[in-house]
């Protein structure tokens, strides 16, 4: 990984099954404490309109955060909907990815996320024939 923001995000795309084991294998090395339960929160989706090019508030999504520490490196988690176990999970694994030590989960992290975007990228080169251009009529 090479920053923060990418471990976040292969965190965020980590399949359930595999941010659990990812952080059942940081419990073995390390003893977690929850700083901050796991709790259902709304946040604001904020997106961009392609007219004005201004942001607008799109609407609250409900999310589950968690804060952790990990033998005193702090982590957290956030996820869409009502998911506490999956919070826990990414606060665990955001923790384990902060310690000294760690390349070989960042390594992993990394190369699932060169994984998601590669498929991202297929399915999108998939419906790019789909695509329409419109024009603006002055």
């Amino acid at each position: 990984m090479t920053s923060a923001q990418e471990t976040y995000e292969a965190i965020a795309y980590a399949s359930p099954e595999s941010l659990k084991r990812l952080a059942d294998r940081c419990l073995q090395e390390a003893g977690a404490k929850v700083t901050s339960a796991p709790q259902a929160a709304l946040v604001m989706a904020r997106t961009r309109e392609t007219v004005d090019n201004e942001v607008f508030n799109l609407g609250e999504v409900l999310v589950t955060s968690c804060e952790v520490d990990l033998d005193g490196e702090p982590g957290w988690g956030m996820v869409p909907g009502h998911d506490p176990e999956r919070a826990l999970c990414a606060a665990i694994v955001d923790a384990a990815s902060r310690r000294e030590g760690a390349e070989e989960l960042r390594a992993e992290l990394a190369m699932s996320l060169e994984s998601t975007r590669e498929a991202r990228r297929e399915r999108w080169a998939g419906v790019q024939s789909t695509r329409v251009e419109f024009e603006e009529m002055a």
